[in-house]
């Protein structure tokens, strides 16, 4: 299994924690994305802590995204598009996924993932320039983890045009 973890907390108490992980089962070439709000912050030291609310399901969000998915948030790390988004619906929910540059006073300061469904707390995770970085290898390796995924007879008869 490969993850990468991305902890933000701040004194605000409105951080995030964010996990990209894929190649947990054997068959399963998806990659999952769990964001959790921040719990609680303590000031003496300066660190925020998230475990409370990683057992609240109105607190955390947990999507499944596929190799396609994750090279267009690859291409707005690379600056090719300004921002990606999605929609997952199933018959209980529809879920929003948009990942786009941070900007202000015309500067790219990073970029920013939001995960939201209607009626629903909304979840944004945070990262600057070098952490984007970080997240494209990440990307780029989960891709090429998909190259290994078999191909089924039907997918072989569609690629033989």
């Amino acid at each position: 299994m490969k993850s990468l973890s991305f902890y933000k907390p701040n004194s605000y108490n409105k951080g995030s924690a964010a996990q990209f992980q894929y190649g947990a089962k054997d068959g399963d070439f998806g990659l999952y994305i769990s964001i959790v709000k921040q719990a609680g912050w303590n000031n003496d030291t300066k660190k925020g802590s998230f475990s409370a609310n990683a057992k609240d399901p109105k607190k955390n969000k947990k999507v499944k995204i596929n190799n396609i998915e994750a090279a267009a948030i690859s291409r707005v790390l690379d600056c090719t598009t300004d921002k990606w988004s999605t929609v997952h619906k199933s018959e209980s929910k529809t879920t929003s996924l948009i990942f786009s540059h941070y900007i202000k006073d015309a500067v790219k300061l990073g970029y920013g993932l939001s995960v939201s469904e209607k009626n629903a707390e909304s979840f944004m995770l945070s990262l600057n320039n070098d952490e984007g970085h970080v997240l494209k290898v990440f990307l780029n390796e989960y891709i090429k983890f998909t190259f290994e995924k078999p191909q089924t007879q039907q997918t072989v008869k569609q690629n033989n045009f």
